[in-house]
């Protein structure tokens, strides 16, 4: 006999289960187990609008502590990540980061500005790049006074630095200085040559090594002649390797190439180039040679002194390429049999002063190809001194011009003589020593507002004219004044024109004009015994700007010419 079913029981336990489901529906709450590979995420998410999964492939990038930003001290860098169990790797040279790159295992030490990249890597997934950029204020370098460079006394040398609290480190042995090295704490006495490198720290900091060199110059004498062989607190000696290496050398002093120094000559291609606040002296027997490059002397409001020594190489093709000379005074100087000189081969030769006289005497100034320039803001004196280039040779000078015993030649170009002040061309003692200008394309002789005394001078020019113009009075009497050209001869004055005994020949093509005062008042022409020659026998002399009238005085006879029985017409 079959048992019946217990229906009621069944119909209990489906009502259970019904009335729970409902209580659970009722409350809101529901279990979620989420499965993606490896990854397990269990979450229960309690009411309707909190409801949220969480995506299961990122991995989220590291944290730094300190944050980025801007310090004055040494910071150690610890970068963390909010999951466990990830590996962290990191630069600091600006490449972006990957597995391959250092693997963070303690805190990263800045102590200059960096830029640190990391990322979290964890069961293969890898999280975005984190940039943390620190900015690091390290001290100020030291600096030091006085500036180091070549002194001829002992100097006491004081550190510094722009950094407040900073301390200073030091050494005088040519090591790097440390932490341990000594701390300055006052001035440095420095008795020989020596090197000072220094740094400043502050809260960890250390400045980049300052480096300061101080030679102090042993053993040398300085010019006999113008020294009595002491050191002078304002000049320099500069050690002979120093000079040899071409390269610029600057103080704020004097410096000061004694005699016995001897030959410096760069390498190839290397240029000299010397500057000195208060001057430059080169000393007896000093040479100062360039090849295929540039010389520099610049004394700047000092005076410049080549006192028996030789500047620049006249090697042709291969020497000095140019010759520059600046200072507030310039004397180029021989002495004797022994002359001084300033040679290129194969460029100009400019030299100027700034606020005093330039000097040339017993020497020489010669250029191969190039031409001359001698410029002055006061006078310039010509004395037995020899002037040679292939192009023009210009003397100009805010004062007067002196030449005596001198020879100016110019190969193919002119020869230009100008003065605001009187131009004298002169012999200050023997008759038998004439200066001689020479120039293939002309000579000018010229003064603003003085006059012109040619004396004891011959003027030759092949093919351009002479002209003498003077706002003062032109005497070019005597008979040691030869003039001769291809072209013309020119000689203009607002005062009196005096050409006695003087031999005025312009040659087959030129011609000779005078031209003496304005018309008011009239000024006088002096002809006695000139001698003028050109190709037609023509002598032409008149006032500036009078056109019918004789207003020229006549004494004596000329020995030759067209001037006959003391009467010169007027054109």
């Amino acid at each position: 006999m079959l048992k019946p079913r217990n229906h009621s029981t069944r119909g209990a336990a489906l009502v259970m289960v019904i009335i729970i489901t409902l209580i659970l529906l009722s409350i809101g709450t529901t279990m979620l187990v989420v499965s993606s590979g490896d990854l397990h995420t269990s979450r229960t998410i309690t009411g309707i609008d909190d409801t949220r999964i969480v995506p299961p492939c990122t991995v989220e990038p590291p944290e730094a502590d300190p944050p980025p930003g801007t310090y004055d001290r040494r910071l150690d860098v610890a970068l963390t990540s909010t999951l466990p169990g990830v590996s962290i790797y990191y630069t600091t040279d600006g490449e972006d980061p990957t597995p391959q790159s250092q693997l963070y295992v303690e805190p990263i030490t800045i102590a200059t500005s960096t830029t640190v990249k990391a990322i979290a890597v964890k069961d293969g997934i890898t999280s975005t790049i984190a940039v943390f950029e620190y900015v690091i204020l390290r001290p100020a370098t030291p600096e030091a006074s006085p500036p180091p460079g070549y002194y001829a006394q002992p100097q006491t040398v004081t550190l510094s630095t722009t950094t407040p609290g900073a301390v200073i480190h030091y050494t005088l042995n040519g090591e790097d200085p440390t932490t341990d090295s000594p701390v300055y704490v006052g001035p440095i006495t420095i008795g020989i040559s020596t090197t000072i490198k220094a740094i400043a720290v502050k809260n960890g900091l250390q400045s980049d090594i300052a480096q300061f060199s101080y030679d102090i110059g042993t053993g040398f004498a300085f010019i006999d002649r113008d020294y009595d062989n002491r050191y002078d607190p304002g000049e320099e000696i500069v050690p002979r390797q120093r000079l040899e290496s071409g390269q610029v050398l600057a103080t704020p002093y004097r410096l000061v190439i004694p005699q016995g120094v001897g030959t410096i000559s760069p390498s190839w291609f290397t240029k000299v180039d010397y500057r000195a606040g208060n001057g430059i002296v080169i000393g007896k027997g000093v040479e100062i040679n360039t090849w295929l490059a540039p010389i520099c002397l610049d004394g700047g409001s000092g005076p410049v002194i080549i006192d028996q020594a030789r500047v620049g190489n006249e090697t042709p093709l291969f020497g000095t390429t140019a010759v520059t000379l600046k200072g507030g005074t310039v004397t180029v100087s021989g002495q004797g049999q022994t002359r001084a000189g300033i040679y290129s081969s194969l460029g100009d030769i400019a030299v100027n002063t700034v606020s005093g006289q330039l000097a040339v005497e017993r020497s020489d100034i010669k250029v191969g190809f190039g031409g001359i320039s001698l410029d002055s803001s006061a006078g310039v004196v010509l004395d037995r001194g020899k002037i040679q280039a292939f192009s023009t040779v210009s003397i100009n000078a805010e004062e007067q011009i002196e030449v005596s015993r001198t020879k100016i030649s110019s190969l193919l170009g002119q020869a230009v003589l100008n003065a605001q002040g009187t131009v004298r061309l002169f012999d200050p003692g023997n008759p038998n020593e004439n200066s001689t200008i020479e120039a293939a394309s002309g000579i000018k002789i010229s003064s603003q507002t003085g006059g012109i005394e040619a004396k004891h001078v011959d003027c030759t020019t092949f093919a351009g004219d002479v002209l003498l113009d003077a706002h003062g009075a032109i005497d070019a009497s005597g008979s040691s004044l030869r003039i001769s050209t291809g072209g013309a001869i020119r000689i203009t004055s607002l005062g009196d024109i005096d050409v006695s005994q003087a031999v005025l020949d312009a040659g087959l093509t030129g011609e000779i004009v005078m031209t003496a005062g304005t018309l008011n008042p009239l000024r006088s022409i002096y002809v006695n015994q000139a001698v003028f020659r050109d190709w037609d026998d023509r002598a032409q002399a008149y006032p500036r700007d009078l056109v019918n009238s004789i207003a020229v005085k006549i004494v004596g006879r000329p020995r030759e010419g067209s001037i006959t029985n003391g009467i010169i017409t007027v054109p």
